[in-house]
């Protein structure tokens, strides 16, 4: 949720609330948001979101204990609060922070539990993001779990690849692109996104996504196991906007690929 949109205490009634009702399983993925409207239409500022973002984090970071505390900014004047529901058996739900630039990825570091690193960004430029966001949540003393999203099209044979599937990517990250969005990328990501480049899937896709038969999604993860670990991977079939067609394949991609990361 764009997360300095609102007001922190009513997120964190809401995040123990759905923990509670997901018996310990809940996780809010925050993002700074980059669109002026999402902001001006319920009153606040576009221009100081992200200082607000800190403060929300600030303040959830204490209502989630379900201790009465008290907070005071430049956004919020919270005296003697205390939620209900209290977190369920202590458990504080995490918060991941999705963060594409690097003052986004450094306040996920700072005040956060996790980083949910872009699907636009190249493994192997990832490995010294990802050393410097655990080396600013070390000395934060904050966790530093890593979620990696990554466009996903798994089919069982070669020939079955859409092609319309890179086209499909490229028209949604240009999407992003022309609303405003335009994060640091490779200088191939931006030749292709935002330059109108043309590329093969055999030559975009590695590094990048994780495309092919079950044999290839295997190959890809490894790969990317060994260059950076992430604890977690976020599948967006992107480029598959078929919601038939994406069962199919997550249904694939869990008999056939999940298994080897076990």
């Amino acid at each position: 949720m764009i997360l300095p949109a609102y007001h922190p205490i009513e997120v964190a009634e809401q995040i123990l609330t759905l923990n509670e009702m997901s018996n310990n399983r809940f996780i809010l993925g925050a993002g700074i948001g980059y669109k002026p409207e999402e902001f001006e239409q319920v009153g606040w500022k576009f221009k100081t979101r992200a200082r607000r973002m800190e403060e929300c984090l600030q303040v959830l970071q204490k209502a989630l204990t379900g201790n009465r505390f008290s907070y005071h900014s430049d956004h919020f004047d919270i005296e003697n609060c205390a939620l209900a529901p209290s977190p369920l058996n202590n458990f504080v739900p995490p918060i991941w922070i999705g963060a594409v630039s690097e003052p986004a990825m450094l306040r996920a570091g700072k005040f956060a539990d996790g980083w949910i690193v872009s699907f636009a960004e190249h493994i192997l430029e990832l490995q010294a993001k990802i050393d410097k966001y655990k080396a600013t949540a070390d000395e934060h003393e904050r966790p530093s779990t890593v979620c990696l999203m990554r466009d996903v099209h798994v089919v069982n044979k070669k020939e079955q690849i859409d092609p319309n599937f890179l086209p499909n990517v490229v028209r949604v990250w240009q999407s992003y692109a022309n609303l405003g969005a335009n994060p640091d990328r490779d200088e191939e990501s931006k030749n292709v996104m935002l330059g109108g480049k043309a590329i093969s899937l055999d030559d975009f896709a590695p590094h990048r996504a994780v495309v092919g038969t079950p044999d290839d999604c295997i190959a890809e993860l490894q790969h990317i196991q060994t260059a950076i670990n992430p604890e977690y991977l976020f599948l967006t079939p992107t480029g598959v906007p078929n919601p038939e067609q994406q069962i199919k394949e997550l249904r694939l991609f869990a008999k056939e690929v999940m298994p080897h990361f076990k």
